[in-house]
């Protein structure tokens, strides 16, 4: 069987969710099976690494190049598997019946709709949870 892992963008601040993806990738090689991990690229993030014009960046390698990469090196696989829901929106560019995704928690999606009130969720990080609510319900298997 041959595994993608999906992982998230590197210079994204989450070290968890890092150490979540080379867990994933070094339990299942030392299981016997063929895994690829895969990593959004920094091109466009490469050039202000901060601040929301960092973030803004660093967008446009995640959710405008990488599903462009992600779409055409799937097909390659049995299987592919997000290991952070906040990259479900990945779903939408494999096939929806090969796709595992690990969802660590709603908060993210509930503050987006008003029930969790200690945080602000902006105008378009409301759009980002839609969207990643909507790849969570598109993908066949959801690991809790």
């Amino acid at each position: 069987m041959k595994i993608l892992l999906v992982a998230n963008y590197p210079l994204e601040y989450n070290p968890s969710m890092h150490a979540y993806g080379q867990l994933l990738f070094n339990e299942l090689s030392s299981a016997g099976l063929e895994v690829t991990l895969l990593k959004p690229f920094p091109i466009f993030g490469r050039i202000v690494k901060n601040g929301s014009i960092g973030k803004w960046l660093g967008y446009f390698d995640r959710f405008l190049i990488f599903p462009i990469i992600l779409t055409l090196y799937s097909y390659k696989f049995d299987l592919i598997h997000v290991v952070d829901h906040c990259n479900a929106v990945y779903a939408f560019f494999v096939r929806a019946n090969k796709c595992v995704i690990t969802c660590h928690d709603l908060i993210g999606i509930k503050a987006s709709f008003g029930v969790v009130a200690f945080t602000h969720v902006s105008f378009t990080g409301k759009i980002l949870q839609r969207l990643i609510l909507k790849g969570l319900l598109r993908t066949k298997y959801i690991i809790c």
